[in-house]
């Protein structure tokens, strides 16, 4: 006789122990994914506002420059 346990043989228990660990594993794949995802979107983030802290500054460096060369142009 086959042992049952709650009305589910063994065999069935092993099923939906399986589909149970199938569906946690989904779960903790896709919120690793998930924070991986925000964690390279900071970074991206950083990347970011150092080009335009940099851009800022260049700008700063060719406007004084031109600044330069328009009273360098006028004397």
């Amino acid at each position: 006789m086959w042992m049952l346990f709650l009305g589910l043989k063994i065999t069935e228990w092993i099923a939906v122990l399986t589909f149970l660990g199938g569906i946690a594993y989904g779960i903790l794949k896709f919120y690793h994914l998930f924070n991986k995802m925000l964690d390279t979107l900071d970074s991206l983030q950083g990347a970011i506002n150092t080009i335009t802290t940099q851009n800022t500054d260049h700008e700063k460096r060719i406007s004084s420059l031109e600044a330069w060369r328009k009273n360098k142009e006028r004397k």
